[in-house]
């Protein structure tokens, strides 16, 4: 298995593994629980598609070019910072 491969598996099981928290970690309102939950999910969805749609933009998925390092290391700042911005107005 390739360096891009495991962090393609890194990405996905990080990106479920906060998910899972953020929803463990939800205290539901007085108000109406089920409509906050579901709130919950929607802005935890709007974020994984986010980060998938940067990864994949930036060419971290593409299992069949070759990545070095500084290469890899590079292309997942520029992810990042492309898709912090829109986690932040989440």
């Amino acid at each position: 298995m390739s360096l891009a491969q495991r962090l393609a598996w890194l990405d996905g099981v990080s990106t479920v593994a906060v998910l899972a928290a953020a929803i463990a970690m939800w205290s539901p309102t007085i108000d109406d629980p089920a409509t906050s939950l579901w709130r919950l999910a929607a802005r935890a969805g709007i974020v994984a598609v986010v980060c998938l749609g940067a990864f994949y933009y930036n060419d971290l998925y593409d299992f069949e070019a070759p990545h070095d390092v500084g290469q890899l290391f590079a292309r997942l700042c520029r992810a990042l910072g492309l898709a912090a911005p829109v986690v932040a107005g989440t």
